[in-house]
């Protein structure tokens, strides 16, 4: 499905829209996945997936300053 049509769809019917980074960040403060950082890293590496290094170095901290336990 075409990312920018499902986001138009997605508001049309109000539900709420998340990326990918979205979904990890997600799954981490529910205690679905252990370790983001090593998510993240997989993401880049081995999927090519494009992140920036200062989004990167926001995302990590934002969790541990919400206190979510566990590895980030």
């Amino acid at each position: 499905m075409d990312e920018k049509k499902a986001r138009q769809v997605a508001r049309r019917m109000n539900l709420p829209i998340l990326g990918t980074l979205g979904i990890l960040i997600w799954a981490k403060r529910q205690g679905v996945i252990v370790n983001l950082r090593e998510q993240l890293d997989a993401l880049r590496t081995v999927a090519k997936f494009r992140l920036s290094q200062q989004v990167y170095m926001v995302v990590l901290p934002l969790l541990v300053t919400e206190g979510v336990k566990s590895s980030i």
